[in-house]
C-alpha cells in the first residue's frame, strides 16, 4: 500500500474514531492538537494492526512516529516495502 493510501485510510478511520471529518490537511497536524487522547490512541493502534496487518509491538515503530498522520503513515509505507 503506498503512503498517500495509508494516510487517506488512517484520516478516514482517526475520523471515525474522533467523530469528526479529518481532510488532507489534517494529515500534517500534531495528533494531539486533533484532538487525540490516551484513548483514542490505542483505538488507533487497535485500528492499525487490524486494517493494515502491522503488528506494532514487532513493526519497530517509536514515539515519534506517531507525532502525525504523515509521519505515521510514512513509517507504516516504509514497514510494508
Amino acid at each position: 500500500m503506498e503512503k498517500e493510501e495509508i494516510e487517506k485510510s488512517l484520516l478516514e478511520e482517526l475520523g471515525t474514531i474522533l467523530a469528526r471529518d479529518l481532510g488532507e490537511e489534517d494529515a500534517d497536524k500534531p495528533l494531539r492538537d486533533l484532538g487525540v487522547d490516551s484513548l483514542s490512541m490505542v483505538e488507533l493502534f487497535v485500528t492499525i494492526e487490524k486494517r493494515l496487518g502491522i503488528r506494532l509491538m514487532e513493526a519497530g515503530l517509536t514515539r515519534e512516529n506517531f507525532t502525525s498522520i504523515d509521519t505515521l503513515s510514512s513509517a507504516i509505507s516504509g514497514i510494508q516495502k
